[in-house]
């Protein structure tokens, strides 16, 4: 093994042990210890002994556990807990402002901050803005004022961690300011090269835009610039499943594509090696400044770097220690970007090309040799290419995303040929159409069929059935034997045939479920958190699956917007849910069942349950709904696509029971005092125990109140729209063991506050909003619960 490997490997051993080897006497101590090792590292290497390499190996492997601990402490932010509180800062925008629909986000570097009466300066703020009057840019200095706005944990798995994310990039706090609270006082001094790359950037998306087609150029910025704010996210949902979203994220694909044209300009133009390294390097580090620093990138652009480096000293490339060295320089830059998962998928896929790629092409090779069709063989790398890095990534996307592609190897097999023209006929277009519009929209001609031809396959291969399976992620040991199979394949020798054995029994579990959630024979009730609206999902003891509502965003009724109903999606793929017994909806209103969408696009729902609504004569009753903001005919086209997609459609009234499972009794309630509502509760009786679901019972206290009143509710749920609703009936006649509130975060701590005296008596009480996805499970006798953050947190709240 190169030494340059070894030692990252060393280091990277010590960023992970970092957590579990705390320095409680500082850095002086560490820094101490690590000279210490560095004299005797140099004293045994310059003798030649024995211990010399051990001894570099704990010198790195010291570095690395100080070098994690200082990002830690870094990374800690002391906001975190004045959250809300007022602040004014000011700073420089040190990067190209993000901008999605109404809304902008400014990475500040601060210089000077206030809140609380306190003061700090220093670190990076996220400062976002809605409908904003000007977008300010790179290098200008602002003036903000705001509220301290720390992201909250996810609310449940399957979710995004922004909170993380803000901890990787070391960004204290995110901060809302309305418009008129952020002011330009000045401009800071900007990098020119980073001000040329922002300004070629934007002036490439421009131009973009307006040579090709909405969907055509969204895909190009994506592949160009890595960005997908105007991507379809029907689109992006098809390449993840399809096995080409990496397609978005620029990393060695791109920085390939850049570096072979270099190459290739090179060579017709007879360039030296010593031109050709040092356009090489312009060009990616140019490249780097307009796409972004991320980790992918920097790690394709120091292995391309190296390898014109190699060149151009008429070197031996060893891989192997390009890709230490890339490991190193990103790790030593930032620690946390250890657990990124761009930075683990972009290592993984290089590792599976360059160590598998070759053994791969080899046994095409001899495949193909002796037969009639040999040149065939020619074109091992076709296959080994997309094959490596599959094999290389596969356990790490089902561990973050829960998710495994059947049709990725091919996909990327028949797409290869299209990407290197799409990308850089599109990046010629976009280049030459900045300065030359007609000759930009030219070379568009060319390149449009070229990217239709890219969405129809994808678009085919995405109806292919069983072409995802989305599991729960599997557990680690799966994900960490996974490697070890491999280097038995590709260099056992004689245990060859013991990794085949064993990375065949990993791949079957990965793609059953192995590892996944255990079923129970007893009711499970998991209440989600969708932002705005409720949403339910009851397992059964007899393994049927029943989904309350669905939640809704505003506009997200009309079919165009998904929002909650993707919040549902997720979680549902989370637990291994592959399709819906039933999906009840209790009330026509957005924010119960907007989210359905999402839900009947993604799974097979047996039965749509849904309350009975007045017919067309029935005008006061029409005009009631209409008054409640309720949007007919967007719910009935809900209705009629439920029913293109299989499902059959039933109406529930009031003591209507559905028959769901026959140790669950589940009867629909009617609310007497609000008949305007058209809305219907739910009560579901397991042995002893109810659950009381007041989902679509209006805001009626005294509709709440005689619902609740039946005797022997164990728990009882309830959606809270606003701040206003009145909760005091609560504390007038028998309390259910279990309160569980679907409401946001923003009024939880006020409900917690008002209910005080009720969990003093004894109710335990649950906020969707502060506690994330909320599960109760009873076995007819008792019912015990969990919140989704307290567990993932270690404690309760």
């Amino acid at each position: 093994m190169p030494l340059a490997v070894s030692l990252a490997l060393a280091y990277i051993a010590g960023c992970l042990a970092a957590p579990y080897i705390p320095l409680l006497l500082g850095r002086s101590l560490a820094l101490a210890a690590t000279s210490i090792l560095l004299a005797l590292s140099a004293y045994f290497w310059s003798r030649r002994r024995r211990g010399a390499t051990l001894i570099i190996w704990l010198l790195f492997f010291l570095v690395g556990v100080v070098a994690m601990n200082q990002a830690y402490r870094e990374a800690i932010s002391p906001l975190v807990h004045y959250r809300g509180e007022a602040v004014r800062l000011a700073g420089v925008v040190s990067e190209d402002p993000s901008v999605k629909g109404d809304r902008v986000t400014y990475l500040l570097q601060v210089g000077e901050a206030e809140f609380a009466g306190k003061r700090w300066r220093g670190g990076k703020v996220l400062v976002r803005v809605t409908s904003p009057t000007r977008v300010y840019a790179y290098g200008d200095v602002l003036e903000v004022e705001g509220r301290i706005a720390y992201p909250s944990p996810p609310g449940q798995p399957g979710e995004s961690d922004y909170r993380r994310y803000l901890w990787q990039q070391k960004i204290l706090a995110l901060v809302r300011a309305r418009p008129e609270g952020i002011s330009k006082v000045g401009e800071a001094g900007r990098n020119p090269l980073m001000s040329l790359a922002l300004k070629s950037k934007e002036r490439l998306r421009r131009t973009l835009t307006t040579i090709f087609s909405p969907r055509e150029s969204a895909l190009l910025q994506g592949m160009l610039l890595g960005s997908r704010d105007r991507l379809d996210p029907a689109l992006e949902e098809a390449l993840a499943e399809t096995g080409l979203i990496y397609l978005l994220c620029v990393s060695g694909l791109q920085v390939g594509f850049v570096l072979s044209a270099c190459l290739l300009l090179a060579r017709y133009l007879r360039w030296s090696r010593g031109v050709t390294m040092t356009l090489g390097f312009v060009l990616l580090l140019f490249y780097d400044f307009v796409v972004g620093f991320n980790p992918p990138m920097v790690r394709a652009s120091i292995m391309a770097v190296l390898l014109l480096l190699a060149h151009y000293l008429g070197r031996h490339r060893d891989w192997r220690v390009a890709l230490a060295v890339a490991a190193m320089v990103v790790l030593l830059a930032n620690p946390l970007a250890l657990y990124n998962t761009g930075f683990q998928l972009s290592f993984a896929a290089t590792w599976g090309i360059l160590f598998l790629g070759p053994g791969i092409n080899q046994w095409w090779k001899t495949k193909w040799a002796t037969t009639r069709f040999s040149g065939v063989g020619a074109y091992g790398w076709w296959l080994a290419v997309p094959l490596g890095a599959e094999l290389g990534v596969l356990p790490l996307i089902a561990w973050h995303f829960g998710l495994v592609s059947m049709v990725s190897l091919v996909a990327n097999i028949v797409t290869m040929p299209l990407l290197p023209v799409i990308f850089l006929g599109g990046a010629l277009a976009g280049g030459l159409g900045s300065v030359f519009l007609p000759l930009g929209q030219a070379l568009a001609w060319v390149v449009s069929p070229l990217i239709h031809c890219l969405l129809f396959l994808v678009q085919e291969l995405d109806k292919l059935p069983w072409v995802a399976l989305y599991r729960p992620p599997p557990p680690l040991f799966l994900v960490f034997s996974w490697y070890p199979a491999l280097w038995l394949i590709a260099k056992g020798r004689r245990w060859r045939w013991v990794g085949a054995v064993l990375l065949s029994l990993l791949w079957l579990l990965l793609v059953t479920g192995g590892g996944g959630n255990k079923e129970s024979a007893w009711l499970r009730l998991d209440f989600l958190d969708v932002g705005r609206g409720d949403s339910v999902l009851v397992r059964t003891p007899g393994g049927r699956t029943m989904l309350v509502n669905a939640g809704g965003w505003a506009g997200e009724l009309g079919g165009n917007k998904e929002g909650a109903g993707l919040k549902v999606v997720r979680y549902l793929r989370h637990q291994g849910i592959r399709e819906l017994d039933v999906l009840v909806i209790t009330h026509p209103g957005e924010e119960h069942c907007a989210g359905a969408w999402a839900v009947l696009r993604r799974f097979p729902v047996r039965l749509v349950a849904v309350p009975y609504l007045p017919d067309a004569g029935d005008v006061d009753a029409l005009l009631q709904l209409r008054g409640k903001d309720i949007a007919l005919g967007d719910y009935a086209r809900l209705l009629a696509f439920a029913h293109s997609r299989g499902a059959r459609i039933s109406y529930i009234r009031g003591g209507d029971r559905l028959r769901l499972d026959p140790a669950v009794d589940i009867c629909c309630l009617e609310v007497a005092d609000l008949p305007s509502t058209r809305g219907v509760a739910l009560q579901l009786t397991c042995g002893e125990c109810r659950f009381l679901l007041l989902t679509g019972a209006g805001t009626g206290p005294a509709a709440w109140g005689s619902l609740l009143a039946t005797s022997g509710t164990e728990v009882c749920f309830l959606p809270v729209p606003k701040s206003s609703v009145s909760l005091e009936w609560l504390q007038q006649g028998k309390a259910p063991h279990h309160l569980v509130f679907s409401a946001s975060e923003e009024l939880s701590s006020s409900l917690l506050s008002s209910l005080k005296p009720l969990e003093l008596q004894g109710t335990k009480i649950w906020c969707t909003g502060k506690d994330g996805v909320v599960t109760l499970v009873t076995d007819g006798d008792s019912v015990s619960g969990k919140s989704w953050r307290a567990e993932r947190g270690g404690k309760d709240r």
